[in-house]
């Protein structure tokens, strides 16, 4: 245990820094360590100390019934009832309410959490890969050099930001349609309809497939708990975690709504004794259930609060990338921030930078340093970019074959 709170004192958000936004590390970062933890504590309570406690009313021969009683409920289920509901009495009332009303969910608790885990993490997954075949590291090594730069000062930053625009140079011009001696303007306008990976808005569509998948797990995830926990289709289904902290504020129990049961009723028939089979009602305690509540009352609200979270950044980001009016105001706040931009004098240069240079891939690239780096890193960079294309790429046709462009660049380099 000691080693374990080691581990989460060190724990640092800084440290992840990849290509993502906040509510995206809500999901994958923090929703993962948090059911974790949870996975660990109900483990250790179901495997360290007592599970479930059981009592039947006869006393039966043989010095280990009491614990196949205990396992066997445990493993079998066991039935909750009202406390105005009176107990079946045939076994084939037993029978049917065990179909109707049965729980297990308890001993499954921590295997559900760490399927949780993983699949809050799938869609950062599936995202990392995408990025990696496209670049290997190399982009997300841009984001983590950018947060490094904050804590540089003097030629070591200066370098550092200077590398950064260099890098993100090469790479829009790698992500450039290809000049075509056979239709080139069909190639270039085929390639806009289905995303291309050079039409400059590739990166960002996917981020949004990533962000659908984001808001699909979130939805999905509270779906999962309202199934497992066997809530049903009533009136606590998917605000199950809202309903289960009211009742216990205003002073409801569990007995009423039979949600966490504490005290359940287990049927075990047919068990053979003396040639002659019995059957028998143990009446069981289920103390993990207490922590069982407060964890899934937790687990829903935060679900919800990272599905809103979700939710808004989702049209923050089309609202970010649609228009193009936000996309050069977010250039040149920082240019300003330089003193680098004059309205008179840069007003048609700067719809050709934010337009035909940086695209829409650029600008969420630099939007990702802004929010993983700060401002006054992106600044530097978008700076930095500014200078490399006014000295270099003015001029340049960018629907030209990209190696053409290379060319002119390299001949104006040695000019």
């Amino acid at each position: 245990m000691e080693s374990l709170l080691t581990q989460f004192s060190a724990f640092k958000v800084e440290k992840y820094v990849g290509i993502e936004d906040g509510a995206d590390k809500a999901s994958f970062l923090f929703s993962v360590a948090i059911l974790a933890v949870c996975s660990i504590i109900i483990s250790t309570k179901q495997y360290v100390t007592t599970d479930i406690s059981c009592y039947i009313p006869i006393v039966v021969s043989g010095s280990d019934f009491e614990k196949f009683i205990r396992n066997y409920c445990w493993v079998h289920g066991t039935i909750p009832f009202r406390s105005n509901e009176s107990l079946p009495q045939t076994k084939e009332e037993w029978m049917t309410a065990e179909y109707t009303r049965k729980i297990n969910y308890y001993q499954w608790v921590p295997f559900v959490l760490g399927l949780q885990g993983v699949l809050f993490y799938l869609p950062r997954l599936i995202w990392r890969t995408i990025i990696y075949n496209l670049s290997g590291n190399h982009l997300e090594g841009l984001v983590v050099s950018a947060q490094k730069a904050t804590n540089q000062v003097g030629d070591n930053r200066k370098e550092t930001i200077e590398q950064i625009a260099k890098s993100l140079e090469d790479l829009f011009l790698q992500r450039r349609v290809l000049g075509h001696k056979k239709f080139p303007v069909l190639r270039q306008k085929m390639s806009l309809v289905c995303c291309g990976r050079r039409t400059g808005i590739f990166l960002v569509s996917l981020y949004f497939v990533i962000k659908i998948l984001y808001l699909i797990n979130a939805i999905g995830q509270i779906l999962l708990m309202q199934n497992f926990l066997r809530l049903g289709t009533t009136k606590l289904n998917v605000a199950f975690g809202w309903t289960i902290l009211h009742d216990i504020i205003s002073g409801k129990q569990w007995t009423e709504n039979l949600l966490f049961p504490r005290t359940t009723f287990c049927f075990i028939g047919d068990i053979s004794l003396v040639a002659v089979k019995n059957h028998f009602v143990a009446q069981c305690t289920l103390p993990i259930n207490m922590l069982n509540e407060k964890i899934y009352i937790f687990l829903w609200f935060w679900t919800v609060g990272v599905l809103i979270l979700t939710l808004i950044s989702i049209p923050l980001w089309l609202w970010r990338m649609t228009f193009f009016s936000k996309r050069q105001k977010f250039v040149k706040k920082f240019l300003k921030i330089k003193c680098s931009y004059s309205k008179g004098k840069h007003k048609e240069l700067m719809s050709h930078f934010v337009e035909r240079f940086l695209r829409h891939d650029g600008i969420f690239i630099l939007h990702i340093i802004s929010l993983n780096a700060g401002d006054l890193i992106a600044a530097d960079v978008v700076t930095e970019l500014w200078q490399i294309y006014t000295k270099y790429y003015v001029e340049r046709d960018f629907s030209k074959n990209v190696i053409s462009i290379i060319d002119e660049k390299t001949n104006q380099s040695f000019v």
